[in-house]
Order: C-alpha cells, then structure tokens, then sequence
C-alpha cells in the first residue's frame, strides 16, 4: 500500500519510469501490484510528463515528473544534458549507467549517457532553461552517429533554428561537439527542441546534449 503523495526514487519504481531518480518525481497511488504491465505516456506543454501506470491490483495511480527549468552555471553557460531532456515519443530512451543497470538482460556497455533509439523524425527531446541576463550564446551539440551519419536536424529556440547535419564518428559512442551557430536570448524561460528533419539510416543519432555558451573572448575553448 502506498500512501497518497508518497516520494520514492527511481530505484523503487525502476520499472514502471524512466529517468534518473529526482526529488520531484511524485507518485499518488492507493494500490499497486510490483508486477506492472504496462505504461501510457501524457505530456504536458513539453515540459510536465505524467506516466499513468496499468497493472493487476493497480488503482488510481499517476507518476508525475515535473522538470524545473535549468539554470545557468557560475560562468553564464547553460549544460541541457541528455538525463534531463522531456523525450517526446514512444522511441526515444535515455540510456544511463542507472537505467541500463536497472533493466535484466540489457548490457550495461549501451550505457552511452545518451538520448538514443532515436527511430522516427516525429520523436524529439526538448529542455527548458532559465536566462538570467541578455546576451548572444553559441550553441554546441555533442553527438555521435548511430547508424551511419548524414541525419539532418534543427535546434529551436523560440522562433530560431539552428540546422546541423550527424557527422561521421568511429562509433555510436564516440561523441563530439559541434558548434552549430549563434541565439540571442532575452531574460526569462525558454525551451528548446532537437527535431530530426531526414534520417539516413535506423536512426537519427545518439545525443548527450547541448550547451548555450554566453559569447566571450575564449569562451567557447573550455567546453570543447
């Protein structure tokens, strides 16, 4: 039995979620049966996931994670990891060293830290973040290919797009960053989204993430 608005780690309901363990991930449950069938994914917004959970002797219950917006590091940077992305679609996975752990069966050297299985171009992940001041950021992407390169994507923030094409890499876990190009942000929230505009191949790419540099003399430099 589970009381109402109990807080449990991702280790407990490795199961039934995927994501590293967060503190606002919020179970509301009466009633459940450890065997879990199955989940349906509802999002909200891009930013608040609800994983309505199905299983034998299970009533009532609702994970619900909601992602703070991600806040600019001491020198001004903004770090938007895989492990933190909103991966909207069935295909995209978060392969971590905890979830690959957390899975019987799977090897745990596809733990890549990185967004993959990335199969459709109507998958995406996308982030929220928090701007404390105006300024032009440079936009890098860290990725390696995953079945070939050649994949063509855009970054949206807002109402700019950055387009970049999956180099070719040794591997699926041989990443490296790229720069795509240059934002201008003003104070406040923003999203932004990685959509896949061709796919060449099974998939897209593997994708560790992005970083907003704020433009400086040798501030790119440090972050390659």
């Amino acid at each position: 039995m589970l009381s109402y608005n109990t807080r449990y780690t991702m280790l407990e309901m490795a199961a039934a979620i995927r994501g590293d363990a967060q503190p606002c991930w919020l179970i509301r449950s009466y009633m459940y049966d450890e065997q879990l069938a199955y989940h349906r994914v509802v999002r909200d917004n891009g930013v608040r996931t609800l994983d309505e959970i199905e299983a034998p002797g299970l009533l009532a219950t609702r994970i619900e994670r909601v992602r703070p917006a991600i806040a600019a590091a001491g020198d001004g940077s903004i770090a938007l990891r895989a492990e933190d992305a909103v991966l909207h679609g069935d295909g995209l996975w978060f392969y971590g060293r905890a979830q690959i752990g957390g899975v019987q069966g799977i090897d745990r050297r596809w733990a890549s830290e990185a967004i993959g299985n990335w199969t459709s171009v109507d998958d995406a992940p996308s982030w929220s973040f928090d701007v404390a001041r105006a300024s032009e950021y440079d936009v890098l992407i860290r990725q390696a290919e995953a079945d070939g390169p050649g994949s063509d994507y855009v970054v949206a923030v807002g109402d700019q797009e950055l387009r970049g094409t999956v180099p070719r890499t040794t591997g699926w876990r041989d990443f490296v960053t790229t720069r795509l190009g240059m934002v201008t942000l003003a104070p406040g929230l923003h999203s932004v989204w990685v959509r896949a505009t061709a796919k060449r191949g099974a998939y897209v790419m593997n994708l560790r993430g992005l970083t907003l540099v704020p433009r400086a003399p040798d501030s790119i430099e440090g972050h390659r």
